[in-house]
């Protein structure tokens, strides 16, 4: 069950926030983004687009409202595989105890 959760909501919506953080703050281009994050191309224009489902919406705004972007900033600094650091956070204790 908590995989599923992190499978539909969790992770797509840490990727969201991660992409929103690297556009807006990083100014980067689909293409970059899409490499460090080792997802597709469309799939980070679905995230810039706000493409969504409702579930993964309301998983957004509660992480926001828990400041989960600190987590995933300072994952974005490290020099490390950033898409295995963004899963770490999508499955973390923190992030599957959100009721949405």
């Amino acid at each position: 069950m908590l995989c599923e959760k992190a499978a539909k909501a969790t992770l797509p919506a840490v990727r969201s926030i991660a992409v929103d953080i690297l556009s807006r703050e990083y100014s980067l281009k689909q293409s970059e983004i899409s490499e460090r994050l080792g997802i597709a191309q469309a799939a980070v224009s679905k995230y810039m687009n706000r493409n969504y489902s409702d579930r993964v919406s309301k998983t957004i705004s509660a992480l926001n409202s828990i400041g989960i972007d600190k987590n995933i900033k300072r994952a974005l600094n490290k020099n490390k595989d950033t898409g295995n650091e963004l899963m770490k956070i999508a499955v973390s204790k923190k992030v599957l105890e959100i009721k949405v």
